[in-house]
């Protein structure tokens, strides 16, 4: 067969580790040049990155078996894919503290692999049977509990009586917890662990207030005013 400027193969016509020899022989019209022979092997093609779903980049889970869920990579020579799921506190994944090979693209930790309170990346391999590898992008999650700060309801004190007032903030990662407020009648004062957040102070003069109280954990703030 004659060829100008032509692809004779095609990805849809090669198969990993076929060998192709290829033939050439120049033409100009009035004569033959000198035959060429190439040889190839068809490498092995990687799989396709995985596209990350869930959690979503810097999403805050309180739950410390949560699930992680990725698309299927794809691999065009059909090789039976392995994905790596990999969790490390360090962005860089110079330490990875978790490492779970599967044959599917979701997993929820069980409880013996729990994480704990903090700032965590994860990622996925997709890995052929090749050990062709392909790393998706890094994702940031923050593993943490907000706090529980029950609504307030409006107070009444009196002049020259002690007031106290128990708010009752509850932190499933028994956070040490931090309290702000806007006025300076009194400072909340943290309670103990199963009477978080106290107020106690004697008014000494009349008058309404709109005071602002937040709690914090070191990762979200929680106001009630």
């Amino acid at each position: 067969n004659s060829y100008e400027n032509y692809t004779i193969l095609a990805s849809g016509n090669l198969s990993k580790n076929d060998n192709w020899t290829c033939s050439i022989i120049p033409y100009d019209s009035l004569e033959y040049g000198e035959e060429r022979n190439v040889t190839r092997t068809i490498n092995n093609s990687y799989p396709t990155s995985s596209n990350l779903i869930s959690p979503i980049n810097e999403e805050m889970i309180g739950n410390i078996t949560p699930s992680f869920t990725w698309q299927e990579s794809y691999d065009a020579d059909n090789d039976p894919l392995v994905y790596i799921l990999e969790l490390s506190d360090i962005v860089n994944f110079a330490y990875i503290n978790k490492s779970k090979e599967l044959d599917k693209a979701n997993y929820t930790l069980l409880l013996s692999e729990n994480l704990s309170r903090g700032i965590w990346y994860w990622r996925v391999k997709s890995i052929d049977n090749d050990n062709a590898i392909n790393v998706s992008e890094t994702r940031k999650l923050i593993r943490n509990y907000k706090p529980i700060f029950p609504a307030i309801a409006d107070q009444t004190a009196t002049v020259n009586n002690l007031f106290s007032l128990h708010l009752n903030i509850t932190d499933l990662d028994n956070d040490n917890l931090i309290y702000y407020d806007d006025t300076n009648l009194f400072d909340v004062q943290p309670g103990s662990p199963g009477d978080r957040g106290v107020i106690s102070f004697t008014p000494t003069q009349a008058g309404e207030h709109i005071i602002n109280i937040t709690v914090s954990d070191g990762f979200v703030n929680v106001s009630r005013q």
